[in-house]
């Protein structure tokens, strides 16, 4: 019998309020290895026996590493700024949503607040409103969208004077790809390059691959480590937090 290859399918639920994918596997008696799909439900092999993700990342392990980031620093009012533009990629689109679930259940509770912008039209006047309504209603922001989005939101935040010291942002990304995930960089020889260095210096990169792995090894004189695999400093202005996820099979 051929065994069906999933390459992608959508776990969630569709704008025009059709039923996601997901819970037909449970129904059906195939074999589907998926490379972008992951989650808690599907490690469910009770209902979903025959469902084998070789995603390289699973959202369950940001959204729990978020909350412990934000339990450690007892920081209780969060905003969520999430990109909408499913163009760019559905990792921030999911992980958002999965990060809302999470802390609107969460105990002890927190002051959650979102907003969303549309990457492929904001323009600057639009981050700069979205930016004072998140700083009137909190001071931790999760910036869900691309590293385009988040270097220009950082600019703006800059020239807001949001950059202080009395704001800290925190931008997730699961894994470096020039084409899908570029990287978070000030240095993009333009104009507004020595702003975004300094802006940087309030933004914390999450993600979920062993640091050094992730870092060119030319460049990895330019990490300073406070302890292994937690967090670091580099020279690019950008605060670093990685750590290592385990899989087991079965």
């Amino acid at each position: 019998m051929p065994i069906p290859l999933c390459g992608t399918f959508n776990v969630r639920e569709k704008k025009d309020g059709g039923k996601p994918f997901l819970p037909l596997l449970a129904e059906w008696n195939h074999l589907f290895i998926t490379a972008s799909g992951s989650g808690e439900a599907l490690r469910n092999k009770e209902k979903y026996p025959t469902v084998v993700s070789t995603a390289p990342t699973d959202n369950s392990g940001f959204t729990s590493f978020f909350k412990a980031i934000l339990l450690t620093f007892s920081w209780k009012t969060v905003f969520l700024l999430c990109d909408t533009n499913d163009e760019v990629t559905s990792f921030y689109v999911a992980t958002c949503g999965s990060v809302k679930r999470l802390l609107k259940g969460s105990i002890p509770p927190f002051s959650l607040h979102d907003g969303t912008f549309n990457s492929a039209l904001v323009r600057e006047p639009d981050l700069a409103g979205l930016l004072r309504m998140t700083s009137s209603r909190a001071r931790v922001l999760f910036l869900f969208g691309n590293s385009a989005s988040t270097r220009q939101f950082m600019v703006e935040a800059h020239k807001l004077n949001m950059t202080s010291g009395d704001h800290v942002y925190f931008f997730p990304q699961p894994f470096k790809s020039e084409e899908i995930f570029p990287e978070l960089t000030w240095k993009l020889h333009r104009s507004d390059d020595d702003v975004a260095r300094q802006a940087f210096r309030s933004v914390f990169y999450i993600a979920a691959e062993t640091l050094f792995n992730r870092v060119p090894l030319g460049r990895q004189k330019e990490l300073s480590c406070i302890t292994s695999n937690t967090i670091c400093h580099s020279s690019d202005g950008v605060s670093r937090w990685g750590w290592s996820l385990t899989y087991e099979a079965g």
